[in-house]
């Protein structure tokens, strides 16, 4: 769990929807009651100067000393550790497909991919979706809750807070006999997440309104994830609070029958 990470995972779904509506700068409208607003203002606050004085510039620096495909197996390596969170999700919202493929991704990439390091998996097509516990309690029925920005962890609701241990207790980091390793192990992931996120950090960033912004777009994420992946263009424009695209998402008219 760090900084930004979430945060950048969370809205990287609702950053690429505004670039391909053209609207990467325009405000996003309020979606939902926000009682816990002049909370979350500040502790967005406090991690946007967290990232700004801390983790950006050990980023930066860490991407300068740091060659790209040592960077992509560090990455790899990190994202295979979330498998078994991953497929615990999986199996609780009742996805026993996606829990296989999950599965099968986890065994060659830890066996064949040396630990994760190489991405066995996505080469076999072995692609899953994302998961997190928040998604998996909206799957039943339960709802979002107050919205919460949490210090350090960034964008959350009260339905998310209990997927926090479970994600840790997941990982099998945390079965590593030495403390040290487990510390050097997060802040490694830490900033090797910001390094990968920095184009979707700077554009939340510019925007008009980050904390709007930032909010929409997890709020859309989770609702990604709760229909199991499926979205279509419409649905993401207005869980962004932007106007529909006219004539998107229309099936095509029907040939005319043959006389």
């Amino acid at each position: 769990m760090k900084p930004w990470s979430r945060m950048g995972r969370a809205g990287l779904l609702a950053t690429t929807t505004l670039i391909l509506a053209g609207c990467a700068s325009a405000p996003t409208k309020p979606d939902a009651p926000d009682p816990l607003r002049s909370f979350n203002r500040t502790m967005f606050g406090f991690n946007q100067k967290l990232d700004r004085y801390v983790m950006k510039p050990v980023s930066d620096a860490y991407i300068k000393v740091t060659p790209h495909p040592v960077r992509t197996g560090v990455t790899n390596v990190f994202h295979n550790l979330g498998y078994p969170y991953v497929i615990i999700n999986d199996l609780l919202q009742g996805r026993a497909k996606s829990a296989i493929i999950a599965t099968d991704a986890f065994f060659w990439n830890t066996t064949v991919g040396i630990g994760g390091i190489f991405d066995i998996g996505n080469k076999f097509g072995l692609n899953s979706l994302e998961q997190n516990f928040g998604a998996t309690a909206g799957v039943w029925g339960i709802g979002e809750g107050a919205y919460l920005v949490l210090p350090f962890l960034g964008p959350s609701s009260l339905r998310a807070l209990p997927g926090i241990p479970l994600s840790i207790f997941s990982n099998p980091m945390y079965y590593a006999n030495s403390t040290t390793a487990q510390y050097a192990a997060s802040a490694l992931d830490a900033v090797n997440t910001r390094a990968s996120l920095r184009a979707q950090i700077r554009m939340v960033n510019q925007s008009l309104d980050p904390y709007s912004f930032m909010r929409s777009g997890y709020r859309q994420h989770q609702n990604y994830l709760i229909r199991g992946g499926q979205s279509s263009s419409q649905q993401m424009l207005q869980e962004l609070g932007l106007p529909a695209e006219s004539g998107a998402d229309k099936p095509p008219p029907k040939a005319p029958a043959p006389r």
